[in-house]
């Protein structure tokens, strides 16, 4: 199977993603340091995916706007349209989940 670069760190996103959230479980039921920093790294991991996958996509796609369907008022006022780079901040804020983790 032929798969494209954004696919592919796609894939490796949400496969470190889960790594890092089986990580953060684990570490917060053992207080295992050595999960908290798997999860750290497992994490810090997706950043550099998703940056890659807006390296690949930014010129490509145009920022989708977003429709609320049915509803008088938007569910998510601040969220205006979707593209990866809006999310980027995000993706960053599980790093500091897991390092703050207790």
């Amino acid at each position: 199977m032929n798969r494209s670069p954004t696919w592919a760190n796609l894939d490796l996103y949400f496969a470190d993603k889960l790594r890092g959230g089986i990580a953060l479980a684990t570490f917060r039921e053992s207080k295992q340091s050595a999960e908290k920093e798997k999860a750290i790294n497992y994490l810090k991991k997706c950043v550099g995916h998703w940056q890659e996958v807006i390296h690949l996509t930014d010129t490509r796609y145009v920022t989708m706007p977003y429709v609320s369907m049915g509803h008088h008022q938007p569910r998510w006022p601040e969220f205006t349209g979707f593209h990866g780079k809006h999310v980027l901040k995000d993706v960053k804020r599980d790093v500091e989940i897991a390092r703050t983790a207790k």
